[in-house]
């Protein structure tokens, strides 16, 4: 198979609640301005080596809650957590999720929509190569996402996620060692702003594929 070189980028378009006749130019589409705003907490990293399991996530979840209770003591949190039964999924053939996230494929090496993937090369010095995510955001709430990405190295294939923290900020990068084969891992961070939580997801030494995402939001008061 021939290598693409492609570049997906995806817009949310919100719709005003009268009716209205848009007309567009030969070549242009009307695209709202994102508002990237950085996580209320330093975001948790959870991989296991295995699925995450629903108890996991729910534990998870609770850590984000609590580290974002200790800034705001004398608010009230919603605890325990509750999961959805089926939460929202980015996958390659659905990388837009209107008031849920959407994803853009940077540089990305091949694009099989037949079987599923998207597939990366190591990163460069500059960080190219490598996935976007935009999580649509609203105040005190926690969020929880759970990529699955495939490894094709056999020896410590290490996968890097980074929050961008606003102009300025330092990038909060976090890297685990997985296996060859697939990999699943989870990513917790709460919200006191609306907008979109940029992520960024590469591989320092490896070959690898996104699969899918999959995104979970949880009120927190």
């Amino acid at each position: 198979m021939k290598k693409l070189s492609a570049l997906f980028v995806a817009v949310a378009l919100f719709a005003p609640s009268f009716a209205q006749k848009v007309t567009l130019s030969p070549g242009t589409h009307p695209r709202p301005k994102a508002t990237i705003v950085a996580p209320a907490i330093t975001p948790i990293l959870l991989h296991t080596g295995k699925p995450i399991t629903a108890d996991e996530k729910k534990q998870l979840l609770a850590s984000a809650i609590k580290a974002y209770a200790a800034q705001v003591p004398k608010a009230k949190f919603k605890m325990p957590v509750s999961l959805p039964t089926t939460p929202p999924l980015l996958t390659t053939d659905n990388m837009v999720l209107n008031g849920v996230g959407y994803g853009m494929a940077n540089q990305p090496s091949v694009v099989d929509f037949y079987n599923g993937y998207i597939a990366f090369d190591p990163v460069g010095e500059n960080l190219s190569r490598s996935l976007y995510l935009f999580i649509s955001v609203q105040p005190n709430t926690a969020y929880l996402i759970i990529p699955k990405v495939f490894s094709s190295s056999t020896e410590n294939p290490q996968i890097t996620i980074s929050a961008f923290l606003g102009t300025g900020g330092t990038p909060t990068n976090q890297t685990f060692t997985g296996s060859m084969g697939n990999n699943e891992f989870a990513y917790a961070f709460t919200s006191n702003s609306s907008g979109y939580v940029q992520l960024q997801i590469w591989s320092p030494n490896s070959f690898w594929n996104f699969l899918s995402c999959e995104i979970t939001a949880t009120p927190m008061m």
